[in-house]
């Protein structure tokens, strides 16, 4: 290529209409991020050979697995495609085209439209290693698209007076001067990012090139104007609302504070906006599941980013510096401490303070993000003298200049004990109105979102090799009760030797009814115990099922001789199944008898949440039921004549001990049922008397 082409090439691609149609290109491409060559070759209207041939002369290099492997073009190339198809529209031929056009093109630019340019050396190490690809798309991408998502539903929430069953949705437009009023008109507004949350308050994000619908009769549109955004001519912007309750526009909160609200989440949004579609649009995405670990003290990227955020958020000052300086979030250290005792550890921060990650936070008195972690409250200082406490020595503000005014914003809190703080310190005095904390309170409640989902996404792996060898345990600390499903087996095995006539004694006739081989069961069940849970809560209910559990097994010790032949079922919370065999009726009713009155007697309770040693004291009582089952009743069922299988049978066991705990549940508890062959049903014992 000579000089005079060179000229001609960078005059061309200096022209802003140029640049435009180019940019519109580079948008279609990038919507198939590291496609096939045929799908490079149709998106841009050339043929596979042409693509070949340039990538011989050096012009292209799409990404090769292997020598004769599969071409891949990633964002880059497909940016460089977009530059060629243009240039070759106004006559330039491929010869005149240099193989640096990308970095041509680059250097046309102006400067804050640079940013958004993929050059290939940091395409293809972005795209081909896999450590680079990781810090990409998880520190800038997943960020953005955590914000995007919870911004959006807040500026919905914010603008709208929530209505059951609604539809309600957000759309941003790409371009400055749309101006769109109704449904029909609405395919107008061109690219946009839209927030929708539907029915079942499921929320969606995504990046559309024509917002449209299938029946715009069924929707109505209401303008936000969103105000001043940066980079938009003529006053402002528009943000579209989209409601269809009952097919009217539904009630829009447009009070000042709304409006402003709305304005600063969205305006990050805006100032990125070229990259929309590239965080949000079609294509293959990586599938990322953020979490952290809270043993190595690594740093989180995603809560790093949200740190970035909050100074963003900050705004400027008039002369263009962060009016936040800098923002951290920290969290307890030692969570199984009481609160008093915890002392809290710089988990993420923002740019200019990365290198404090881990610094300790212990002193209550002096420190601002321990008063608001303890009292659950926001704390500021709108005028900080120099010899504050709360900042004197303190290194977290080392090397920002004069911190003139800083807050702490509790991470959760508002019901249960706070996960956290987010601190943010100004060199401005007052830098934190109302309208600051608003949108430091939802900052918060992001960091709190992730926060618990990283918690629940460590019990994705929590306990493997358990499950591993256990894969029917669930809650490890009833894995030495055997199971309900053990209990149907069991007796199941039971009813398929008595079908099978093995194994068993041959049956006789007694005289007394009660003392002939049957199936026996003693159920346990805990008295009151929706009321033991709303008083004391699902976990100490669980902890009393153990304890009583416990206490069973060491009560039959004392009441067995053979007891070790005895398994003590654990069916559900506070409900245990005992299982006897050569046992008369009347001795399961005497040891039904002493579970009771031992179980009456006051249990101890260890609880988290108490100082060490201590205990919570429960007083609770039983009911219990005795079902007893003749082999020699069980045998007619099982037989041709009775022509009932024995899941059909085992099923009617399990039912009458069902039965028999509520009759019990339903006369007030503290008693026991029991089957009396004499009469043939069920009736209430009186063993004080």
């Amino acid at each position: 290529m000579n000089g005079h082409s060179y000229l001609k090439i960078l005059e061309f691609l200096q022209s802003t209409d140029v640049q435009a149609q180019i940019q519109r290109s580079i948008q279609q491409g990038r919507s198939g991020a590291a496609v096939p060559i045929s799908h490079a070759a149709i998106t841009f209207g050339f043929t596979e050979n042409q693509l070949r041939d340039w990538e011989t002369r050096g012009l292209l290099k799409p990404i090769r697995r292997e020598e004769k492997g599969r071409r891949l073009y990633p964002v880059a190339e497909l940016d460089k495609l977009a530059i060629i198809r243009e240039l070759m529209k106004v006559g330039f031929a491929p010869g005149d085209i240099p193989p640096d056009i990308d970095r041509m093109w680059y250097e046309a630019l102006p400067v804050e439209d640079r940013q958004h340019v993929i050059l290939p050396e940091a395409q293809e190490d972005v795209y081909r290693y896999i450590i680079r690809r990781i810090e990409t798309i998880y520190h800038r991408h997943l960020v953005w698209r955590c914000y995007a998502s919870r911004a959006l539903l807040f500026s919905i929430m914010s603008l709208y007076e929530d209505a059951p069953n609604a539809y309600l949705g957000l759309i941003l437009p790409f371009e400055n001067d749309i101006s769109v009023r109704d449904v029909q008109s609405l395919p107008r507004v061109g690219k946009s990012l839209v927030g929708w949350l539907g029915q079942t308050r499921t929320f969606y994000t995504f990046f559309t090139p024509e917002p449209t619908f299938e029946t715009p009769s069924s929707y109505q549109l209401q303008a936000v104007d969103m105000g001043e955004m940066p980079g938009v001519v003529e006053g402002g912007r528009d943000a579209v609302l989209i409601t269809v309750p009952g097919g009217k526009v539904g009630q829009l909160n447009l009070q000042p504070e709304n409006v402003r609200l709305v304005h600063r989440l969205l305006e990050p949004l805006f100032e990125v906006r070229r990259d929309w579609e590239h965080y949000f649009g079609y294509g293959m995405q990586d599938v990322i599941l953020p979490g952290m670990d809270t043993a190595s003290k690594l740093p989180d990227a995603l809560l790093n980013g949200i740190a970035d955020m909050v100074v963003r958020l900050g705004g400027k000052t008039a002369e263009g510096e962060d009016r936040w300086v800098l923002s951290y979030i920290a969290l307890p250290e030692d969570n199984y401490l009481p609160m008093l005792q915890r002392k809290l550890i710089v988990r993420a921060t923002s740019e200019r303070c990365r290198d404090l990650d881990g610094f300790k936070i212990a002193h209550y008195h002096h420190s601002l993000c321990l008063r608001a972690f303890l009292g659950k409250r926001v704390v500021s200082r709108a005028g900080l003298s120099q010899d504050d406490v709360s900042i004197k020595n303190n290194p977290v503000e080392q090397g920002l200049g004069v911190v003139r005014s800083n807050i702490a914003v509790p991470v959760g809190g508002e019901i249960d004990v706070p996960l956290g703080v987010l601190y943010v310190a100004s060199r401005s005095a007052s830098a934190f109105n109302d309208e600051d904390r608003r949108i430091l309170r939802l900052m918060a409640r992001i960091v709190e979102e992730i926060l618990q989902t990283y918690q629940e996404r460590q019990k994705l792996t929590m306990n493997f090799l358990s499950l591993m060898r256990e894969p029917s345990v669930v809650d490890t600390a009833f894995r030495e009760f055997p199971s309900e499903d053990d209990f149907v087996e069991e007796v199941q095995r039971i009813l398929r030797e008595i079908q099978e006539e093995s194994q068993l004694m041959p049956v006789r006739e007694y005289a007394a009814p009660g003392k002939e081989p049957a199936i026996t069961c003693i159920a346990i069940d805990i008295d009151d115990q929706d009321a033991l849970a709303a008083r004391y809560g699902d976990r100490t209910l669980r902890r009393l099922s153990l304890a009583v559990g416990l206490r069973i097994r060491q009560l039959l010790q004392a009441l067995i001789i053979n007891y070790r032949s005895y398994n003590l079922y654990y069916i559900g919370l506070g409900r245990f199944y005992l299982l006897l065999h050569d046992v008369t009726l009347e001795k399961a009713k005497e040891h039904a008898g002493q579970l009771r009155k031992m179980l009456a007697e006051d249990i101890l309770l260890g609880q988290s949440d108490l100082p060490p040693g201590s205990a919570l004291q429960l007083s609770i009582t039983a009911h219990l039921g005795i079902t007893w089952h003749p082999y020699r009743t069980l045998k007619a069922l099982l037989s041709p004549l009775g022509q009932r299988s024995i899941a059909d049978v085992s099923s009617t066991i399990f039912q009458a001990i069902d039965a028999i705990l509520q009759l019990g549940a339903n006369k007030g508890g503290n008693i026991i049922y029991a089957w009396d062959p004499e009469i043939g049903n069920v009736v209430p014992l009186h063993l004080d008397k």
